[in-house]
């Protein structure tokens, strides 16, 4: 099956000072849920937090569709 994303799945396997802040992050705004049986991430954070994601985004190695949601 051919991914229409792309994630760096082996980003936390090592423990650095920058993957220990965003597991920080994840657990302080961040929640896993599941979609149609596939887990994703999900975040709550306010509009003005973009550039935020976009860097958490960028450490994941990801490609995937940032959604603003009201």
């Amino acid at each position: 099956m051919r991914r229409k994303y792309t994630v760096n799945e082996s980003v936390f396997d090592e423990i650095t000072e920058e993957s220990a802040y965003w597991v920080g992050f994840l657990m302080a705004d961040g929640c896993i849920t599941t979609r149609k049986s596939s887990p994703y991430v999900s975040l709550r954070l306010s509009e003005i937090d973009i550039e935020h994601v976009e860097k958490f985004r960028s450490f994941l190695g990801s490609n995937h569709k940032i959604g603003i949601y009201s």
